[in-house]
């Protein structure tokens, strides 16, 4: 028999825990199920007469015949994540998928009878500093994707205030104008379920030419940043 590679141990409340990640199933072994686990694991040492524990660890697949191995997506550590992140709700939820489905409506019935909150208007703001208009880019899309690339090392040089609006505008902006067919919501050029757009752009600002240091929400309906807080923390 072979420990399975579906399980992980940690601790919540001093408790142990035993998580398989692949079954999103929690155990919680006592003392003994927990040394006769640590044994065999150092040393195989035959556990076949504490008869129950072995039964037990059978029947929610920690002991295996095989080792439940998979190839692994990219590290031992990615592999896990992606299989605890795979279908939470569902999988996760004390239920079938009927009586999950029927949770979800009842959720989505009280949510329409609740009034969201009102959003930011720039009339609420002392200090609001309107972009220039959004420079006219035309780049090939696959270029763009052959010139992507993730930089961690930063070079202590500004932006201006033109290069800050075209950034904006194309990444959370009405780039697509007033549409009919979407009225009365407005699209960015992200995808949004029900095109609701319900993603608030927060800008940390500390060196663009022009433009006073401090915390600004975007505000895309007149393509203007209004100055939430004058300071905030940055790590040395």
């Amino acid at each position: 028999m072979n420990i399975s590679h579906n399980f992980f141990l940690y601790f919540k409340d001093n408790q142990p825990i035993l998580f398989n990640y692949k079954e999103k199933k929690e155990y919680s072994p006592r003392k003994e199920y927990l040394r006769a686990l640590v044994d065999y694991s150092n040393t195989e040492e035959d556990i076949t007469e504490k008869e129950n524990i072995v039964n037990d660890f059978i029947n929610t697949d920690i002991l295996t015949q095989n080792n439940n191995q998979d190839q692994p997506y990219l590290n031992y550590y990615a592999h896990m994540f992606h299989h605890i992140t795979k279908d939470t709700s569902n999988a996760m939820a004390d239920s079938t998928e009927e009586e999950w489905a029927g949770q979800y409506l009842e959720v989505c019935k009280r949510v329409k009878k609740v009034e969201f909150p009102r959003r930011g208007q720039i009339e609420d703001f002392e200090v609001v500093v309107t972009l220039p208009q959004a420079d006219e880019v035309n780049i090939d899309l696959i270029d763009t994707l052959k010139k992507r690339k993730t930089i961690r090392e930063f070079e202590e040089t500004s932006v201006n205030i033109q290069q800050l609006s075209n950034l904006l505008f194309y990444s959370f902006g009405y780039v697509h104008g007033v549409e009919k067919e979407y009225g009365p919501f407005r699209r960015r050029t992200s995808p949004s379920g029900g095109s609701l757009q319900i993603i608030e752009p927060y800008v940390a600002i500390f060196n663009v030419e022009g433009v006073e240091n401090g915390i600004y929400w975007y505000e895309p309906e007149t393509h203007s940043l209004c100055k939430v807080n004058d300071h905030f923390l940055s790590g040395s």
